[in-house]
């Protein structure tokens, strides 16, 4: 029988003595408002509890530390990890990526390993007997635990070391794409480092910044705007991005006025909708060039007043001159680990008054945690103005013009521990002493406008492209604007007229998993 562990129907239909558990970090903490699938899963085996015939096999690739079923599930476990003998000491070990993992940093990035006893250096032909002559042992044994096996890339006799090392080095310091290495090769659950710095510290680091406000920066090639509907006014943050994920904070703003319509409003009480429209999408932002640009996308929450920016987006929606795509979204944030940048959307095809309208609103679930997640990372790093050579991927800039209300809302969110149902797992929650975090809801869906426009998914052709329309300097097209600045070192392993100021508030690779497929952990019971 194959059922679908997001149907509580398909859970509570048949009595079922073995159960082969796919994908479990994909599961919902609560079903339907019914309660754990894992619940309703060992429910449809009570009937053989007594005769202990009954079978559990649980697997995943794990995802986000503090938040992965499957790293439950394996920390419950007697823990068996495939041991290998040393071709010159004898002594066994696990191959781990670590400080005995070593690699060249550029093509072809050749790898060996170093025996943690003796020292000696493993080749890759050494690795191919080791993992065929391999056991496994547990490293927790006691009572209660269930047989629990990691897999990973390093002990995979159809994974080249050489592969490993080039996954790592490109994935740099971007923490999207070193979740993807650490779940996907090592099959671990990626840790996110929830504090953000401290915003005094990121007003003073942008009172360096030359960059003026309401301008795009030379190499700021994607130009994209969220809006934060609240229940008067709206808040707006736009930003340009470049190839290497670094971004530059172009505007950032307040609309004071009434969201109760997307129609006018009163002389003491105007209407955001229509500031937001000026400041936003009927506006031309001057690049370094004496060029002049549009944005490519804006992005505007739904969460609040819904059904008023639905009839906002059906209103101004337009086509991007290029692409020919929808360039305002409505945006609703998700929570959770497993979910996407941004998904697929559904559609909303009710209108103000509860009447069916022929053409719905396409609402994009926006996939909040790891984005907030990625960016606090991109948040910490060091660039120039600390002393660096380079900037960073993903390194973040801000103009001197911006205010401390624009940083405080920004890093006014923390990784905190949760829970759910009586299970642990990180959740964000707001500073006790920031009531606000429109800014940061902004650039999470800014950061999620970036992918729809498939920022990870371009090519450096597809920026030269880009590059050439917006009129940019061959001289400025150089090599390190589509390389990642980081691999030159990688890390070590490591487990308009100038607007008004900002106004206060009025008040992959191969799946991971079982069987070759690696890069993963399942439990068995």
């Amino acid at each position: 029988t194959l059922a679908l562990a997001s149907s509580s129907a398909d859970l509570r239909s048949k009595t079922v003595k073995k159960v082969f558990c796919d994908e479990i970090d994909e599961y919902p903490e609560d079903l339907d408002g019914q309660g754990s699938p894992f619940d309703m899963i060992e429910a449809r085996q009570e009937s053989f509890l007594k005769d202990g015939t009954w079978k559990r096999f649980s697997i995943s690739t794990p995802t986000v530390k503090g938040a992965s079923h499957i790293e439950r599930k394996w920390e419950a476990s007697d823990k068996r990890r495939w041991h290998v003998r040393c071709p010159h000491c004898a002594e066994e070990f696990v191959f781990e990526f670590g400080p005995h993992f070593h690699f060249d940093r550029e093509y072809p990035w050749s790898a060996w390993y170093s025996c943690p006893h003796c020292g000696t250096e493993i080749t890759e032909v050494d690795r191919t007997t080791m993992i065929r002559t391999g056991r496994w042992i547990a490293t927790a044994p006691g009572a209660g635990r269930t047989p629990g096996f990691h897999f990973d890339a390093l002990s995979s006799p159809f994974v080249p070391w050489s592969k490993i090392a080039e996954r790592f080095v490109k994935a740099g310091d971007d923490p999207a794409k070193l979740k993807t290495f650490w779940n996907l090769t090592l099959g671990l659950p990626f840790e996110f480092k929830g504090d953000a710095p401290d915003h005094v510290r990121l007003m003073e680091r942008s009172r360096g910044e030359p960059h003026p406000r309401g301008s795009v920066p030379p190499r700021g090639l994607i130009l994209v705007a969220a809006a934060d509907v609240q229940m008067r006014g709206i808040w707006c943050e736009i930003i340009a991005i470049a190839p290497n994920r670094e971004s530059w904070t172009v505007d950032a703003f307040y609309c004071d006025g009434s969201t109760e319509s997307v129609e006018g409003g009163e002389a003491d009480a105007p209407n955001a909708f229509d500031i937001l429209k000026r400041k936003t999408l009927d506006r031309e932002f001057p690049d370094a060039f004496g060029g002049k640009r549009t944005l490519d996308a804006l992005a505007v929450d739904s969460g609040y007043r819904s059904h008023v920016v639905y009839a906002w987006v059906r209103k101004v929606q337009r086509l991007h001159p290029y692409t020919g795509e929808e360039i305002v979204l409505a945006t609703k944030g998700v929570d959770g680990w497993g979910k996407p940048a941004i998904g697929t959307p559904a559609l909303q095809d009710i209108d103000l008054a509860g009447h069916r309208v022929k053409k719905g609103v396409k609402v994009w679930p926006v996939g909040t945690w790891s984005l907030k997640g990625a960016f606090y990372a991109d948040l910490r790093k060091d660039g120039i103005a600390a002393g660096r050579d380079l900037d960073p991927e993903g390194y973040c800039h801000f103009g001197a013009w911006l205010d401390e209300t624009y940083f405080r809302q920004l890093t006014a969110e923390y990784l905190a521990d949760g829970g759910s149902r009586g299970r642990p797992m990180k959740v964000w929650k707001i500073r006790a002493s920031d009531k606000d975090n429109h800014f940061l809801d902004c650039r999470v869906y800014n950061l999620a406008l970036a992918e729809y426009l498939g920022l990870s998914r371009m090519t450096a052709d597809d920026w030269a492209v880009l590059t050439a329309r917006h009129g940019v300097p061959e001289d400025i097209l150089r090599p390190d604007l589509f390389k990642n600045a980081s691999q030159a070192a990688a890390p070590a392993p490591d487990p308009e007229p100038a607007p008004e100021p900002t106004d206060p508030a009025p008040s992959s690779p191969p799946r991971a998993g079982w069987m070759g497929a690696l890069g993963g952990w399942m439990n068995r019971r």
